[in-house]
């Protein structure tokens, strides 16, 4: 059975990883979980384990946030990041951290959406589709991604999306699709994603 690595933030509650957990068990995959309260050692001998990573959404990067990538980049591994981890792709390499965007704009109520628009890439190759609607719970951003391409914004200029056009999935979403399981556009991001996993050795 492939595995699914999914990153346990300290901050998460057992309900915000749950939805986590949702991907890997409808899609027929173990979960391994990447305890951040860990030490490196035993952290990294996890990551040695897994088809495929789950940068999940949180509060603040960490050396977990940059181990996982480093691994994922390394050895080619599927990767999705989830909000907090997004962000996390974002700043990777670039010295620099998140910022507060200064209001409550992208953290909508829980029936609310807003558009990304898309720019060529992974992510609209997937979906096929130059804007999206999206679920939006955060108060901070990513200013600009060093290693990772950006290729969504929201209408206001916000960091959506980053990947690696290089790999077939290594995408970072600045939402939670997880959330959105009746949304064809999520499923079809998560389906790609776990057809990836399926395939890595």
């Amino acid at each position: 059975m492939k595995k699914l690595g999914i990153l346990i933030r300290p901050e998460n509650t057992e309900e915000e990883n749950d939805g986590y957990f949702q991907i890997a068990l409808q899609n027929g995959l173990e979960i391994v979980l990447l305890d951040a309260l860990e030490p490196k050692c035993d952290f990294l001998q996890k990551c040695k384990k897994c088809n495929g990573f789950l940068l999940t959404g949180g509060n603040h990067n960490d050396w977990y946030d940059d181990m996982i990538i480093d691994y994922a980049l390394a050895y080619q591994i599927p990767l999705l990041g989830i909000c907090q981890g997004m962000q996390s792709m974002a700043i990777y390499k670039s010295g620099g951290d998140t910022v507060k965007i200064g209001n409550d704009s992208h953290h909508l109520a829980k029936e609310k959406r807003h558009a990304v628009i898309l720019k060529s890439g992974r992510l609209r190759d997937i979906v096929g589709l130059d804007q999206i609607w999206v679920n939006s719970y955060h108060y901070e951003m990513a200013k600009e991604s060093k290693v990772f391409s950006v290729t969504g914004y929201s209408e206001d200029g916000i960091i959506e999306v980053v990947e690696n056009k290089e790999h077939p999935f290594q995408i970072g979403l600045q939402w939670h699709p997880e959330r959105m399981s009746d949304d064809e556009v999520s499923q079809r991001i998560i389906k790609r994603f776990i057809t990836l996993i399926r395939y890595t050795k």
